[in-house]
């Protein structure tokens, strides 16, 4: 099927609802959506997107988000305040995100302290390296608490000169 774009870009929808998003500078990127209505998306440059409904929070958790954004130095590093989680309650990690600005060299880590401070026995649970922009990761964690246990967010800036980095990360705990 040929198709003339003047402009604004073309959608051609098949019998299975498959969609084609044709740009007017002849660039194409795939758009399908699954039975729930949710888009995937294949950009231009070949990555994959996905997106899904938000999540519904369950009736007996809370929802805990913990975020650091700030101006890490060269080669050094930030601590964020410890998450103490609750004594006897779970707290379940979904998410962890990183962002920095000026496409240097720098990383995120979530890390699990069993005695609720930085110590030789910390745990790394998840992170990124990353050059730029946002990277976001699915996570599925669990931990119980004692009221000393701890989650720490570590933001690294691995070059030199200082930059703005920012992490988050976000879960549920028991109430």
């Amino acid at each position: 099927m040929a198709v003339t774009i003047l402009g604004e870009p073309v959608l051609i929808q098949n019998e299975d609802g498959n969609i084609l998003d044709i740009t007017s500078t002849g660039q194409t990127s795939t758009r399908l959506h699954d039975s729930n209505g949710n888009p995937i998306i294949s950009s231009l440059q070949g990555r994959l997107h996905i997106s899904h409904a938000n999540p519904i929070t369950a009736t007996g958790y809370t929802k805990v988000t913990q975020t650091v954004y700030q101006v890490v130095n060269g080669h050094d590093y930030v601590l964020y305040t410890p998450y103490v989680i609750p004594n006897g309650k779970n707290l379940y990690i979904t998410k962890l995100f990183a962002t920095g600005g000026d496409g240097g060299n720098n990383s995120v880590g979530l890390y699990f302290s069993a005695s609720g401070i930085w110590d030789n026995n910390i745990v790394r649970l998840g992170g990124v390296h990353f050059i730029g922009g946002l990277e976001e990761l699915d996570a599925d964690i669990v931990i119980t608490g004692n009221g000393t246990k701890a989650l720490i967010l570590k933001v690294t800036r691995r070059d030199k000169g200082k930059c703005l980095l920012g992490a988050q990360w976000e879960g549920y705990v028991e109430n």
